[in-house]
């Protein structure tokens, strides 16, 4: 079984762009900080994740989350081999996402969800009701 699942912040912008087909299909990539409690105390604690996103859940990703947001994955790690320029073999390791969610309150006007239910409840507590 090939399945991973991931919790952790955007390093980078994800870039969607589309496939030059008959019907073109959205690609969004982007890279994801991961802790990683086991490193050492003097190295970066987080692993950095290429990830990629295909279809509606690639327009999904480009279009709510930005640099620094937190997001949940589950996906499936992929490898590709290939020739470079100067016929050296390379390889790179990558997670193709199959679902995403929010992790984080969505922000308004420079509040959090959560801050604007503690002040909708601080004025019920210090208003009198007009029945009783």
């Amino acid at each position: 079984m090939n399945q991973v699942t991931l919790t952790g912040r955007f390093a980078s912008e994800p870039q969607i762009k589309y496939s030059q087909s008959a019907e073109p299909l959205a690609i969004t990539k982007f890279t994801l900080a991961v802790k990683n409690p086991y490193k050492k105390e003097k190295e970066k604690n987080a692993d950095f994740i290429d990830c990629v996103a295909f279809g509606k859940l690639a327009e999904f990703i480009g279009k709510y989350f930005t640099k620094g947001k937190m997001i949940g994955i589950v996906g499936a790690i992929t490898s590709n081999l290939w020739e470079d320029e100067n016929g050296n073999k390379r390889k790179s390791v990558e997670v193709h996402i199959e679902k995403a969610e929010f992790l984080e309150k969505k922000q308004t006007e420079d509040k959090t969800e959560e801050s604007f239910v503690d002040d909708v409840e601080k004025v019920e507590e210090n208003e009198e009701l007009p029945f009783e």
